[in-house]
């Protein structure tokens, strides 16, 4: 469904609340630019564990529930 997609995810809000831009994240967390709009289009469902937890720190996360919610769509 294509305004589903167009719909901000948990993992979008959090970065932009934390006024980091995509390529921010991106770098702290490993991936590339556009793997990390991947993640942020839903256009791949989640991360591989090591990765989730490099984005989670990237965005400032530490609460397990709040990191949890990340990959809710």
């Amino acid at each position: 469904n294509k305004k589903e997609m167009m719909k901000p995810n948990n993992l979008q809000i959090k970065r932009q609340q934390t006024q980091l831009t995509q390529v921010d994240v991106a770098k702290s967390a490993g991936v590339s630019e556009r793997c990390y709009q991947r993640y942020e289009s839903k256009e791949y469902r989640e991360p591989r564990v090591n990765t989730a937890i490099k984005i989670a720190k990237a965005l400032g996360i530490k609460d397990f529930q709040e990191f949890c919610s990340l990959w809710k769509y």
